[in-house]
């Protein structure tokens, strides 16, 4: 047999791919929770004109409140569930998963009523003779919140359940069932029917959730210890950053009332709503990095690690640069459509354009490397990106609506953007100088993989392969020092096993093998992912093969395996199959 020398290196089409697929169906699950409240606004402003728009442009932060306490425990609840995933603890996961619910229904609740508390200081941006007609909205806007809150849990959990098609299920039916009732209701509840039509929307969806995630690798149990500290910590970095975007959007919103009143205030009405759409774009590639990310980082393996985080990077910009392309282009065309035909109106909203989309371009990176952050557990770095942005926004906005004044306060989006993106430079800097050994630009540390104690290739679909495979493994062992009955046993395991799962799949379904062998202290971990039909080897060979007297010889290897392994054990995780294999050191 002629040995290939490029056959087995790592071609990180594993986790390209993985990526993709979540990503593209988390930021369609996102994108689809802000059509109803988009074609809501759309309504409101061929409707109601400015003066509707203004009103939107007041309530639409009570979004950001529900979203801020919905992503912080469906995000935290993120980062833990992976770690419990990567140990093999379904216990616990479904734990933190319960929790997450129970917390959100009592937060969510308590939420509500502080904005029912709230209603008249919230309300007094809007002329006074506004305010009747807005208040049956306003207090619809807060019954939702916590029907917000709710819908984040099963929407990032569902890629752990191994079915991250429920998001766009959920999403999608949110998206159908609030605009059919807008166009029902709006008719005769005026500004109020919106806000009833997107409740209706998020209890419709909600309910679709809780049925499609029956049954899976998560289940609810009720459970005393929540947890909430450990979730709330790890969950704060995008939490916040949702409390921050409506902070922020509270102060903006101050700011164009003084600079522009109700003009300025009514344009800044469609850009929070376009937001929330550029939002769910840059949301669908970072809350992709939190799980996948997570998992990689428990298993300290930097190799995939680094080329997930490099591809995320790449395809995340690529989309949102399509996407600010196209905003600028068709800039008179959104302008039209939410109903801003007055001269002074559109001119203003075509001036902004120009601002938003570059701000929003640098915005990406930061939460990106949030994302990773928080993945890592540096969540004070996480935190403080946030808190950077909103601070450099809502600074710049104000000075320039007091020194300049006019449509100066537009200018304030591109400099938060630079400065963001320079003080993200400036720690990545810092922290590479103070840990000569990690790289830029993710900060990751590869003294494992230099130090010889990692090693990470792809087989294809050939069974020959296996004994490559076999044949490579014994010569990393034997170098790295190991015996020679472990490295028999770990040689034999990658071939045997690779071999089981291409001879009982259809070759052209298992894609993407990829094999990972690490030398820890205490333990020698081999790790066998694929994509294509689920299959469980372990499962396989104890049902079929492991009593089977008349095929012996050909079935030697696997009882070896099985009586000197430490631990077999089989997974779907992010819907692949995850073999690991564990081989005690002494």
């Amino acid at each position: 047999m002629t040995s290939r020398p490029d056959a087995m290196i790592d071609n990180s089409a594993f986790f390209e791919t993985l990526y993709r697929k979540h990503a593209i169906l988390s930021t369609a699950s996102l994108i689809l929770s802000v059509i109803g409240p988009l074609v809501c606004t759309v309504l409101i402003g061929n409707m109601y004109g400015a003066n509707g728009l203004a009103a939107v442009a007041v309530c639409s932060p009570l979004f950001f409140l529900g979203a801020f306490l919905g992503m912080t425990l469906s995000g935290g609840g993120n980062v833990l569930v992976s770690r419990s995933v990567a140990r093999r603890e379904d216990e616990e996961a479904s734990r933190v998963y319960s929790a997450s619910w129970i917390l959100g229904i009592c937060g969510g609740a308590g939420v509500c009523v502080l904005l029912l508390i709230l209603e008249a200081p919230i309300l007094s941006f809007l002329p006074s003779e506004m305010r009747a007609d807005v208040s049956g909205y306003y207090r619809w806007v807060s019954l939702t919140v916590i029907l917000t809150v709710l819908q984040w849990i099963p929407l990032n959990f569902c890629r752990f359940a191994g079915r991250p098609n429920i998001g766009p299920i959920m999403t999608g039916t949110m998206a159908v069932s609030s605009v059919a009732f807008a166009f029902l209701f709006m008719p005769s509840m005026g500004l109020s029917g919106a806000a009833f039509a997107q409740a209706l929307g998020c209890l419709c969806s909600l309910v679709a959730a809780i049925v499609l995630m029956r049954g899976s690798l998560l289940q609810f149990r009720f459970t005393k210890r929540l947890g909430m500290r450990e979730i709330f910590s790890y969950g704060s970095p995008f939490g916040l950053e949702r409390l921050y975007a409506m902070v922020g959007a509270y102060v903006m919103n101050t700011v164009f009332h003084m600079s522009g009143a109700c003009t300025a205030l009514a344009v800044y009405g469609v850009f929070q709503i376009i937001h929330r759409f550029m939002t769910a774009l840059i949301s669908g590639s970072a809350q992709t990095i939190i799980p996948i990310a997570g998992m990689l980082n428990a298993e300290r393996d930097v190799t995939s690690l680094g080329k997930f985080l490099k591809h995320a990077t790449l395809y995340g910009n690529a989309v949102l640069a399509v996407a600010c392309l196209l905003l600028f282009v068709f800039r008179d065309f959104v302008s039209a459509l939410f109903g801003l035909t007055d001269a002074a109106d559109a001119d203003l909203f075509r001036y902004a354009v120009v601002f938003y989309t570059i701000y929003v371009m640098l915005l990406l990176n930061t939460t990106l490397f949030a994302a990773w952050f928080n993945a890592s557990a540096r969540l004070r770095l996480a935190n403080l990106l946030f808190l950077q942005d909103l601070i450099f926004l809502c600074l710049s906005a104000a000075l320039l609506a007091v020194f300049c004044g006019g449509r100066a306060p537009w200018a304030a989006f591109p400099i938060a953007g630079v400065l963001s993106a320079s003080a993200l430079a400036m720690i990545l800097v810092g922290m590479r100088r103070r840990n000569a050994r990690l790289i830029y630009p993710f900060l990751l540390d590869p003294s494992a993989v230099r130090a010889g104690r990692d090693l990470t290739f792809s087989v294809r679909n050939d069974p020959a392969e296996a004994s490559e495979a076999s044949a490579r493994i014994s010569a990393f062992c034997e170098s790295s020092g190991l015996t020679k009955k472990q490295t028999i046993l770990i040689a034999l395991s990658v071939e045997e096993f690779i071999t089981l799962i291409l001879n009982n799949n259809d070759r052209t379904e298992v894609l993407d093998l990829t094999c990972r062998l690490t030398l820890g202290e205490d333990e020698i971990a081999i790790r066998i992912r694929n994509r294509g039909r689920m299959f469980d080897p372990v499962a396989y060979y104890k049902e079929n093969i492991a009593n089977d007297i008349e095929r012996g010889v050909e079935i030697i290897g696997l009882k070896y395996i099985a009586e000197n392994a430490r631990a077999i054990d089989y997974r779907e995780t992010f819907g692949v199959n995850n073999l690991l294999i564990a081989i005690g050191r002494h």
